[in-house]
């Protein structure tokens, strides 16, 4: 019957502290491996946003220089185009200064973009030597001088370059 078991025995103070200490154990060590499971995960959602960011940074830097570059080589075959229009060699030589002044200012645009980017510098092109000692040179008109006042604010404000010179184009 029932009645006729003995009644458990009472554990002593050691058989509770050992029990006791066995749980905390087996609860720090569960505690402790799904700590390690979570930093784990954390961890690779860092370096995926981390690869995810570095994608994105060099597309956008990549675009920018191949946009500069794109420009550059725009200016410069208007440049020719109006050196070879100009009139008198005096307008020629500030028509060239100036141009060479901006593409200094794309080259160091670029070489930032670059800079900020890790990549290697990116080069412009040369602008070509002119063919003839005099030419036959003629001002024309800029038909946005509103441009041309920009890109030598913009060309102003990077650092270690020359500011250009105050008023109107000198093609104007």
């Amino acid at each position: 019957m029932v009645g006729d078991r003995p009644p458990p025995p009472i554990p002593t103070a050691d058989d509770l502290a050992a029990s006791l200490s066995g749980r905390v154990r087996a609860i720090l060590d569960a505690a402790e491996h799904d700590a390690a499971a979570i930093r784990a995960a954390a961890q690779r959602d860092a370096d995926a946003y981390l690869q995810d960011a570095r994608r994105r940074v060099d597309a956008f830097a990549t675009g920018r220089a191949r946009r500069i570059s794109e420009t550059a080589d725009r200016l410069l075959a208007h440049a020719e185009a109006l050196a070879a229009r100009a009139t008198r060699a005096e307008q020629a030589g500030r028509l060239r200064q100036n141009i060479d002044t901006l593409l200094d200012a794309l080259a160091a645009a670029a070489e930032a973009i670059a800079a900020e980017a890790h990549r290697d510098p990116i080069t412009l092109p040369a602008p070509p030597e002119p063919e003839h000692e005099e030419s036959e040179l003629r001002a024309v008109p800029h038909p946005d001088d509103e441009a041309a006042a920009l890109v030598r604010a913009a060309a102003a404000l990077l650092p270690g370059r020359p500011k250009p010179p105050e008023g109107p184009s000198p093609t104007a």
